[in-house]
């Protein structure tokens, strides 16, 4: 704007309050920026947190029905002990010692992970006299001790697997559990049965937080470098294959 001599206290005036206009704005933005950076990083310690709950919950999940359950039963078989009793007796020390000890380190080795699972398959085929028709097909086991991972994932896709699966409840049940190390990747894979009726699953084995959760952790450490499929198979069978990397 041109301004006369006789409008020096307007032009003056016009000065000062430009630059409160441009004190103000640039004050404004740099405000905004800080803002949206610390939304962001709100949002980003929130994923974290989610992330880390995801963890916590996979690592407490072990169903305590089915702890409390294999205690009654070893205390109803200790009035008259067998090998059976002291059977029981260690498998569920070994499935104490992982839950108490090694969920709570942030990798452990597959063979660790694996132990549990054995553990827990050694308690479900106790209690039905080692009828139940459950498979652990383990190939490369000279790598089970070098491959490390976070805990529970795959002691959370059997405990799926035990839900669905109607296992020891329903005839032809079954879950065939299998590993090996495939191209520089390892593969899990579990083919289960399905409940034919679904009632009487829902009493005898929890309530997982499934496969959201699962996923949840693989983005956190193996991001862009599995795969995981999960879904109905041939012959009504479920089946849930895990890859990843190394």
């Amino acid at each position: 704007m041109n301004f006369n001599e006789t409008l020096s206290n307007t032009k003056f005036l016009y000065n000062v309050y430009t630059a409160q206009g441009i004190v103000i704005l640039t004050a404004s933005f740099l405000g905004i920026t800080k803002d949206k950076f610390l939304i962001e990083q709100d949002f980003k310690d929130l994923g974290e947190e989610k992330d880390q709950l995801y963890l916590d919950l996979l690592k407490s999940k072990l169903n305590p029905h089915f702890l409390l359950n294999t205690l009654n039963n070893i205390y109803a078989k200790s009035f008259q002990p067998s090998e059976n009793t002291s059977e029981s007796i260690l498998q569920l020390s070994k499935l104490l010692q992982y839950v108490i000890y090694d969920t709570n380190r942030e990798r452990i080795s597959i063979a660790q992970e694996f132990s549990s699972i054995r553990a827990l398959i050694g308690l479900y085929q106790l209690k039905f006299n080692n009828l139940l028709d459950i498979t652990f097909d383990v190939q490369d086991e000279e790598t089970l001790e070098l491959i490390e991972i976070p805990p529970s994932i795959f002691l959370t896709l059997f405990e799926n697997a035990l839900k669905h699966s109607a296992i020891g409840i329903e005839k032809e049940s079954f879950i065939r559990v299998k590993y090996t190390i495939q191209n520089h990747e390892f593969f899990f894979e579990i083919v289960n049965s399905v409940a034919k009726k679904k009632t009487l699953v829902n009493d005898v084995n929890n309530h997982g937080l499934g496969n959201e959760a699962v996923i949840s952790i693989l983005e956190k450490y193996y991001a862009g470098i599995y795969t995981f499929v999960s879904g109905a198979a041939a012959n009504n069978d479920y089946q849930t294959m895990l890859k990843i990397k190394l």
